[in-house]
């Protein structure tokens, strides 16, 4: 294997967490939220989001699977953003649609 064909094989820390989660989203049945990506500080920032309005309620089982806790409740009492750290990567879920 020459070195070009060696680097494009490596796999980046964006790849390995979509493909994670796209893996969690199948086995768990759980729509697929929008995923961006924010390096700061040697470490990774993945922010998600649901796609549409009906997959709002996903973001609840989101967090809770992946351990994370809430840290924005609005004025009913629905949480609207949750907070993880998963040793160099700070994740954060918010239930609204852009």
């Amino acid at each position: 294997m020459n070195q070009v064909s060696a680097v494009r094989g490596i796999e980046t820390d964006e790849d390995s967490i979509m493909a994670t989660f796209t893996d969690l989203a199948l086995e768990l049945r759980l729509p697929e939220l929008d995923w961006d990506f924010l390096r700061e500080h040697d470490g990774v920032i993945v922010k998600g989001r649901p796609r549409t309005t009906a997959d709002l309620a996903a973001c609840l089982s989101w967090a809770r699977f992946l351990g994370m806790s809430p840290v924005y409740t609005d004025a009913s009492g629905n949480c609207d953003c949750w907070l993880g750290v998963n040793g160099p990567w700070v994740l954060e879920i918010f239930a609204e649609v852009r």
